[in-house]
């Protein structure tokens, strides 16, 4: 009988709840959930291979899709949802929002939510709506086919801890960022920036400050040389006038010369 177990916590406590879902409509309802989490705009995959994912969450990831269905442990689904929400940074308007984790044929996903289950049902009725894509803060989903994983992952707001758990190649981290991505290269260090619209915005308005004084700045300097110009051209005055009075002779011999 095809099953799904189900394991959820709030993101800041540390108890897990573990549930069986078997009611066929529910299974159903939950697959079409999922199929539109993995449409998602800038939902990615990758090969487990590819991944740097952790030695611990890799192994209870693969541990509990070859145990499924008979075999199945929950202290290490406790451990592996822990283990994604305790190693983001999540933060501080998602303090009170809820990590899921549903283990099915040849398939795991974990998941944070902004819906909580103070409305659950007994039978879990609500979990389509938990992970309904309004919802969704961020997924990962373990995909086990023919003996090799593929990860597809998402997140509304690309941070730094998710792709850290995954632990993404360089420039699949850098294609997962914000919207816009600088990347440049100065004396052999490479440096990448990924901003939000927001974050976008803000730069925009600091170069835009940082243009404007540096044309004051010229403009000042500008007056700067005029007035250093000026006083060297006057010193040079002072010193012929004086070097006149000082050596009358020298200054008569050239005047001779110049006539």
């Amino acid at each position: 009988m095809t099953k799904i177990y189900a394991f959820t916590k709030r993101i800041k406590e540390g108890k897990i709840v573990h549930r069986e879902i078997v009611d066929n409509e529910d299974i159903a309802k939950i697959g079409q959930v999922i199929e539109k989490l993995e449409k998602l705009p800038k939902s990615s995959s990758l090969s487990m291979d590819e991944l740097r994912l952790r030695t611990n969450a890799k192994e209870w990831v693969n541990s509990l899709l070859r145990g499924y269905p008979d075999n199945t442990d929950e202290k290490e689904m406790g451990y592996l949802l822990s283990d994604f929400t305790d190693s983001m940074q999540t933060r501080m308007r998602e303090e009170s929002k809820y990590a899921i984790g549903l283990l099915m044929p040849n398939q795991l996903l974990l998941s944070h939510s902004a819906f909580g289950e103070e409305t659950i049902t007994p039978e879990w009725k609500i979990i389509p709506r938990m992970l309904d894509t309004d919802n969704v803060l961020r997924y990962v989903c373990f995909i086990n086919e023919d003996g090799l994983t593929t990860v597809t992952y998402w997140e509304r707001e690309a941070s730094a801890s998710f792709i850290e758990w995954l632990g993404l190649p360089r420039k699949a981290a850098f294609l997962f960022g914000g919207k816009y991505r600088i990347r440049c290269e100065i004396e052999d260090v490479t440096t990448e920036f990924q901003l939000t619209e927001e974050e976008m915005e803000r730069l925009g308005q600091a170069l835009m400050e940082l243009d404007a004084a540096i044309e004051e700045i010229k403009e000042e300097q500008g007056i700067i040389e005029s007035v250093k110009s000026v006083r060297d051209g006057l010193d040079e005055i002072v010193d012929d006038v004086l070097d006149m009075m000082i050596n009358p002779e020298e200054w008569k011999e050239k005047a001779e010369q110049w006539s």
